[in-house]
């Protein structure tokens, strides 16, 4: 079947050859990606305020840390400060020039910092495991997928979008999602290993699982990291428009391509007919 121009185009950009964290930055660094980061980071700010506010905090004292203030909300989420005064209450969002400065610095240290060790751990922001698998194919990842997970994780330590399930979620319908005996399987294995988690292991049924993987897919700093590796995947480096053609291709060949399927079947299975302008909107302008 012949191509339209266009597709011609978006297959000859797919496969991004070069450095995704690289890439990562140089994008970031796009005055209009930058513009966008910030505001969004603000708008993330001023929700998590918002949330806070409505939360009823109970103080305690942890173990062996007296001196440290700590509070816990009714949803078991714990709050602590060195600082004597400290109230959860009086959090306040920061200002824009603040977000600015916190993420200058954190785009610093990802661009100047990757720890590592040989562990066989779930890689994430803090530290890449030398040792660890891909549990979709229980086989280490490759340089080109290591650079990729990589990319992924440095995007966690700039871009802080946890509050913001909400404003992504327009361009997603979760009852797409095929969660598989396979997926139950490998998140079964998965979180067995992380024996401080006691709402992941076996004594969820597929269902209740599917659930949990849900939640994590569908938060901010997990949506705005895969928009990050499509983007990535097509060698995006500034504020080029990201279009339907790129999310068709994609769709087909990404995984394929990559060897990485981080829940990107699942992400692929959510953007549906109904939701893929939306889905492109959001991708074009997140500071993604």
């Amino acid at each position: 079947m012949e191509q339209f121009p266009h597709q011609k185009t978006v297959e000859k950009e797919a496969n991004f050859e070069g450095d995704h964290c690289l890439l990562l930055l140089e994008r970031l660094n796009d005055p209009i990606i930058k513009r966008q980061l910030i505001d969004m980071l603000y708008q993330n700010e001023c929700v998590e305020a918002e949330r806070i506010q409505k939360h009823i905090f109970t103080p305690f004292v942890l173990p062996n840390q007296p001196n440290l203030k700590c509070f816990k909300d009714e949803e078991g989420v714990i709050y602590t400060s060195s600082d004597p005064e400290y109230e959860p209450k009086n959090y306040r969002a920061k200002s824009k020039e603040e977000i600015e400065n916190d993420l200058t610095e954190r785009i610093n240290l990802a661009a100047t910092e990757t720890p590592i060790d040989f562990s066989a751990n779930e890689p994430d922001e803090g530290c890449i495991p030398l040792n660890w698998k891909m549990p979709w194919t229980k086989e280490k990842p490759s340089a080109r997928q290591m650079n990729i997970i990589l990319s992924h994780e440095k995007g966690h330590i700039i871009r802080k979008y946890g509050d913001l399930r909400d404003y992504f979620s327009k361009g997603f319908d979760t009852t797409k999602i095929e969660y598989s005996d396979a997926d139950f399987e490998m998140d079964k294995m998965a979180h067995r290993k992380d024996d401080s988690d006691d709402e992941f292991g076996e004594e969820l049924d597929k269902e209740q699982m599917k659930q949990k993987t849900i939640l994590y897919l569908m938060s901010g700093n997990e949506i705005a990291e895969r928009m990050s590796q499509l983007k990535n995947y097509f060698g995006l480096k500034g504020s080029e428009r990201f279009t339907v053609e790129h999310l068709l291709y994609a769709r087909k060949n990404y995984i394929a391509d990559t060897g990485i399927d981080n829940r990107m079947k699942h992400f692929f299975q959510a953007i549906t007919s109904e939701t893929e302008s939306t889905f492109i909107e959001l991708i074009n302008s997140s500071g993604i």
